[in-house]
């Protein structure tokens, strides 16, 4: 079995050159996948480890939780780990558990990690997320929670950072501005909110 070479052909034949640039970049895609979807499976498995030593429940069967993983992490957010993504989904209050969000919801939170990530990069700071996806039995035994809250839409985040949760809405609403997102901005004493829902809205 001839072995692909690693460089392009010497004496320069069009057919034999594209066929080597599909080779070379089905390659690199394929090697960047796997270390994509391996990062994935690491923080998935990081989060399972934790609950384990905790003693805590594993109501999130593991299979669904990596999928989801695998998902986030193909999106290549680079200041957005998956792993944090993925924590606030194993809160409870009381007996009351919160989950993953369904599959047909999966993609609603793609923009809002994507002002999310660029928030960190603006400020240069580790991004923490108390809360993403609601159930919505979860979801009404959060305090002060709004009963159509863009939780349960998948499209919502409560971020922190080092940075005053005002210097926080602060960036935010500049990057609405410029155009980059449209959604909401609530600013809270110890965290700030951050969706995606078409429409400019303040609290």
């Amino acid at each position: 079995m001839s072995e692909i070479s690693s460089e392009p052909p010497k004496e320069f034949d069009r057919r034999r050159f594209i066929r080597w640039l599909v080779f070379a970049g089905a390659g690199a895609l394929t090697i960047q996948k796997a270390d994509t979807f391996k990062q994935a499976w690491i923080e998935g498995g990081e989060i399972a480890s934790a609950l384990r030593a905790k003693a805590l429940p594993m109501p999130i069967s593991g299979t669904l939780r990596n999928a989801y993983a695998m998902f986030l992490a193909a999106q290549g957010f680079r200041n957005v780990p998956v792993s944090t993504v993925l924590t606030p989904h194993f809160n409870r209050h009381g007996k009351i558990q919160n989950s993953l969000p369904p599959r047909e919801l999966w993609k609603n939170i793609l923009p809002t990690l994507k002002v999310a990530d660029r928030l960190a990069q603006e400020l240069g700071e580790k991004i923490h997320i108390n809360s993403a996806y609601r159930s919505p039995e979860y979801n009404a035994t959060c305090p002060g929670a709004a009963k159509w809250s863009q939780h349960l839409r998948n499209n919502a985040l409560d971020i922190r950072f080092r940075s005053a949760p005002a210097e926080v809405a602060r960036a935010a609403r500049y990057l609405r501005e410029e155009g980059f997102f449209r959604g909401g901005v609530g600013l809270y004493s110890n965290f700030t909110h951050i969706d995606t829902r078409g429409h400019n809205r303040d609290w």
